[in-house]
């Protein structure tokens, strides 16, 4: 090779052609470099693109999955909601006391308290309406929670306000009545508590 460029140089003619074709060698050889560089950056780019659309792909497939997680998470708590407001509806068709039932609950009892047998009729005795202001309750005798149900007659009683807080959920008239410092017997005795 190194024969080729004397000969090129061999005369001042040819300096002129020889520095034009170093030239255009160095040229070809920077050009050539390039395009090694651009090809390589291409395929650098390919492999970004294929990276980049691998990794949108498990980013939307990640998407997807996150998506129907939240569905099925949304579908239980819904049906769990559904679950709850169908017990509630139950609860109240059996705590439901119509207006009529009262009524006839009330003449049964004769608006008596059946736990410290306080009524209507002693108050009205004493002074005339005096009794349209004792405050009485129909109270269940097994309560809702423990599985009483309000449409059955015989499991419902009326009570005194009173009677009715002390009772609550979980106590008996028994209970009750063991431990009221009122009523009727108190009244007809003559000592008030």
């Amino acid at each position: 090779m190194g024969a080729w460029i004397n000969a090129l140089f061999a005369g001042k003619e040819n300096i002129f052609f020889a520095c034009i074709t170093v030239g255009l060698l160095i040229a070809i050889a920077i050009l050539f470099v390039l395009l090694i560089v651009a090809r390589k950056g291409r395929a650098d780019d390919r492999k970004d693109h294929k990276n980049f659309v691998r990794n949108a792909e498990k980013a939307f497939e990640y998407e997807i999955f996150q998506r129907k997680q939240v569905e099925e998470d949304f579908a239980q708590y819904r049906g769990e909601i559904d679950q709850k407001n169908e017990e509630r509806k139950e609860t109240e068709k059996r705590r439901r006391i119509t207006k009529s039932m009262r009524q006839d609950i009330l003449n049964r009892d004769e608006y008596t308290c059946q736990i410290c047998r306080i009524s209507k009729s002693f108050f009205d005795d004493l002074c005339p309406t005096l009794g349209d202001y004792l405050l009485l309750e129909i109270d269940r005798v097994n309560s809702v929670a423990n599985g009483g149900n309000g449409k059955d007659k015989d499991n419902l009683q009326v009570l005194c306000w009173r009677c009715n807080r002390k009772k609550g959920k979980k106590k008996t008239n028994e209970q009750v009545a063991s431990l009221i410092d009122y009523g009727i017997q108190y009244l007809r005795n003559g000592t008030d508590a």
